[in-house]
């Protein structure tokens, strides 16, 4: 700690200076670790504990947690999570607060990890760590998320149903939390494959009044088109189709030209020999994309289409898991209802047993078996081979500037999301980079194009982040400081050594 205080940000190089961030990050975590060991300790105390007798009843009581929030100036839930964190690195939940107290991980990514498996059967919380504690350093928050996520439903697909029954019971919409500057917020909690249905709606609603020529950003449209159909429902009294294409407040008017259209597809993998119309179970219309190999290990076919059946309007969501027509559509004027599916494997091999694959939904994360069954079925199927043993897209080399429908699909559904460190913008909402640019020789191939949000498509553009394609979907990405990271096919990251140096996990602090 000495030696980290006494550098002088101001008098190292770029590199260094990035390293001295990190470092302190890494005290943070452990003092982070420290202080929820102390706390537990703290707990664990004859005289945190009392109880209070009336003549009906006997009530244990904890003084823990009121005791830290006076000390620390926070509420007593916060204190209260703090003794939990602590507690829980007691038990099977040790090497989370080791790769905390190393510095590996930071608190919120530990209070991640113990809040999905507290509770947990022993056998299922060390696999699970086991599972993401090796790439969390590497991964975002919601990165971690969906990593814990999957492996949970892979440990125990029965489990993770019961889970997200309960969890559904529990779905609400929060009253206005007041914010800044006259502001304020609404946060919406439920299942992630109905709530789907809202952010495809305005999401199109954004893209069809862009098209038009609005002036508003994509997320100042987004706000205005929820507000106009709150708006429309309360004038009508009803939850329904209103007169009008802007409802009453006229927030969003639209030309009468612009229609909102909805087709977002779904990636969901079918073995070969299973035929795509027998599949269908009448589901209101959805984009599919299967892409993987059968258990045999040939290629497996795949579908894509464009918009199914339209929505039928109406109030509800996506519906019932395993029947997600009826009143889930998006209207008379909607497009199909769905959202992005990732699924590598067949899609007979989402079972409800242990460490069989598990299906995505992009932006979302991992699903159960049963909603990937019931999101794969419907929609109009196109076919694309891959390698049985890598699960990788085939390679379709071209020779034009602008990459053919057909290959962009292929790029985007191998990267999954922008292939910056980190990023987690959907490859579908990404541009296409030629990682040698087209100027200087580079081909449109899949080898050499790569998605990137328009951030990340940017810096690497003006030249202030070097990409390096060494392989079809693996990244090596090189920082302005001259840190350099590798990002493979399946989203993990991995830190280089700086050029000249030997290891990349021997910091000078």
């Amino acid at each position: 700690m000495e030696l980290l205080l006494s550098v002088d940000p101001g008098e190292v190089d770029d590199y260094a200076a990035v390293e001295v961030v990190a470092a302190f990050k890494r005290v943070e975590a452990a003092a982070a670790a420290g202080a929820a060991r102390a706390a537990a300790a703290l707990a664990g105390r004859d005289s945190m504990h009392g109880r209070l007798v009336t003549r009906r009843s006997v009530k244990e009581l904890d003084f823990a947690a009121d005791e830290l929030a006076m000390r620390l100036g926070v509420t007593r839930a916060e204190a209260a999570k703090l003794v939990d964190l602590g507690e829980a690195f007691t038990g099977v939940l040790a090497p989370t607060g080791e790769a905390l107290a190393a510095g590996q991980i930071d608190a919120r990514k530990a209070a991640m990890i113990v809040t999905a498996l507290s509770g947990q059967p022993g056998p299922v919380a060390w696999g699970v760590q086991d599972a993401v504690l090796p790439g969390a350093p590497r991964r975002t928050h919601p990165q971690l998320q969906r990593d814990i996520n999957a492996a949970l439903v892979q440990a125990s697909p029965q489990d993770a149903r019961d889970r997200e029954r309960r969890a559904a019971v529990k779905r609400h919409v929060t009253h206005l939390q007041p914010g800044v500057d006259g502001t304020a917020s609404v946060h919406v909690v439920g299942p992630a494959h109905e709530l789907v249905v809202l952010d495809a709606t305005l999401q199109a609603a954004a893209v069809a009044g862009r098209a038009a020529g609005d002036a508003r950003s994509a997320d100042q449209l987004r706000f205005d088109a929820l507000i106009a159909m709150s708006a429309a429902t309360l004038a009508a009294g009803r939850i329904g189709p209103a007169p009008g294409p802007s409802g009453p407040t006229g927030t969003f008017a639209l030309s009468d030209r612009v229609k909102i259209n909805v087709t977002v597809p779904l990636a969901v993998a079918l073995p070969a020999d299973v035929d795509p119309e027998a599949a269908r179970t009448g589901c209101c219309g959805a984009s599919l994309v299967a892409v993987g190999a059968d258990r045999h290990g040939t290629s497996g076919t795949a579908g894509v289409g464009e918009a199914g059946a339209r929505g039928q309007g109406g109030a509800g969501g996506l519906g019932g898991v395993g029947g997600l027509g009826g009143a889930g559509g998006l209207g008379e004027d909607g497009g199909s209802c769905g959202a992005p599916v990732r699924a590598p494997h067949p899609m007979d091999t989402f079972g409800d047993e242990p460490d069989e694959p598990v299906a995505y939904i992009d932006g979302v994360g991992p699903v159960t078996p049963e909603v990937a069954r019931a999101l794969a079925a419907g929609g109009t199927w196109r076919r694309i081979v891959v390698d049985p043993f890598t699960d990788t897209v085939l390679d379709v080399g071209r020779t034009v500037y602008r990459p053919p429908a057909d290959l962009a699909r292929l790029v985007r559904e191998r990267d999954g999301t922008c292939v910056a460190p980190g990023c987690s913008v959907p490859a579908r909402s990404c541009q296409l980079d030629h990682t040698l640019s087209w100027l200087n020789g580079g081909p449109t191939a899949a080898w050499n194009l790569a998605s990137m949000c328009e951030r990340d498509h940017s810096g690497k553009s003006s030249g202030a982040f070097r990409v390096e394609q060494p392989a079809p979907g693996e990244l090596i990405w090189t920082t302005p400081s001259g840190h350099r990271y590798r990002r493979t096919p399946d989203g993990r990251v991995t830190a280089l050594p700086r050029e000249g140096w030997e290891c990349a996990d021997e910091p000078p602090f």
